[in-house]
């Protein structure tokens, strides 16, 4: 973090299911939402504006976390 144009995610490997990856900007607007059934994940995040934006991961069993992101 900071990120320019690709976001990489990258689970343990004792995580395993379907999990949730979604991006917001600042004002809680969602930009993007995906499904994450494989241990790594690309987002192409080269087309949003700098700023501050927040990566909430929901996993298969409930727990969510969230990160902040950086683009540049």
């Amino acid at each position: 973090n900071p990120v320019i144009s690709e976001l990489f995610i990258r689970l343990d490997q004792q995580v395993i299911g379907q999990h949730l990856i979604t991006l917001y900007d600042i004002r809680g607007k969602k930009i993007v939402e995906r499904c994450l059934s494989e241990m790594t994940l690309s987002l192409d995040v080269s087309a949003l504006a700098e700023g501050l934006y927040y990566l909430n991961l929901k996993l298969s069993n409930g727990h969510t976390t969230t990160f902040k992101v950086l683009k540049k």
